[in-house]
């Protein structure tokens, strides 16, 4: 069974983050599959995805717009049959970018 890979603040190491850790834990998609995270499957890229519990699950989706690790910002689209990434994440700008 998966454990929830959400970072949340230590109660007892301030100011440490552990995971989580609850289960049962979902598989979540940073990118969501309405923006692309569907074409980044298709490709084989799991980068894009995360175990969570409910309760984080949930509240990913509920603030979509911060930065708190949860969600990737930007989209995937096919072009010519790649996959191409426009947004600020480092990784998938340098592995789905659009080439120069």
């Amino acid at each position: 069974m998966k454990r929830c890979e959400a970072m949340v603040l230590s109660d007892r190491l301030k100011p440490l983050y552990i995971q989580c850790g609850r289960e049962p834990a979902e598989l979540h998609h940073k990118l969501t599959r309405a923006r692309g995270g569907r074409i980044l499957d298709e490709a084989g890229e799991t980068y894009h995805h995360i175990y969570l519990c409910r309760e984080h699950h949930d509240y990913a989706h509920k603030h979509v717009g911060e930065d708190n690790g949860l969600m990737i910002r930007g989209s995937v689209q096919t072009v010519m049959g790649v996959p191409v990434y426009a947004g600020p994440d480092e990784y998938l700008h340098e592995h789905y970018g659009r080439p120069a």
